[in-house]
């Protein structure tokens, strides 16, 4: 890890969930689409803060309207970015809503169908992406 990434790291204040595991426990995100409905089972003994940021988006609208911006086909759907609800910022889709959340890695598997939160180096977001291979629900 570069210095650049450690030191933004350490300055950066990242969301903590003030949720009680409990109040996470056996929740569920119904997923509407135009092309039809999904369901996630939310984990978060995984994933706490991943968990609880997801769900308080979620009750606030913040994924309403917003578009799956990136498709590739058998392997990831990356949707959930702020910026995909205007066309106009086209070009920045995949950029909105980084740097909210630590990084919560698991030892469970990233099987088919599997949510994960999208990684970048020095870049935590808040979108989340099927199929990604980090299994942070």
């Amino acid at each position: 890890m570069t210095i650049a990434i450690v030191l933004s790291l350490l300055l950066q204040s990242f969301f903590v969930t003030p949720l009680q595991p409990a109040e996470m426990k056996n929740k569920q995100a119904v997923v509407n689409t135009t092309e039809g409905e999904f369901v996630i089972d939310l984990e978060p003994e995984l994933a706490p803060n991943h968990v609880g940021y997801f769900m308080k988006l979620a009750r606030e609208g913040a994924y309403n309207k917003t578009a799956f911006h990136r498709i590739i086909k058998l392997g990831i759907i990356q949707g959930g970015d702020p910026l995909s609800k205007d066309p106009a910022k086209i070009k920045t889709y995949g950029q909105g809503g980084l740097g909210k959340l630590q990084p919560e890695f698991s030892a469970e598997p990233a099987t088919r169908g599997a949510v994960a939160a999208v990684l970048q180096p020095g870049n935590f977001p808040a979108q989340w992406d099927p199929k990604l291979g980090i299994h942070v629900t």
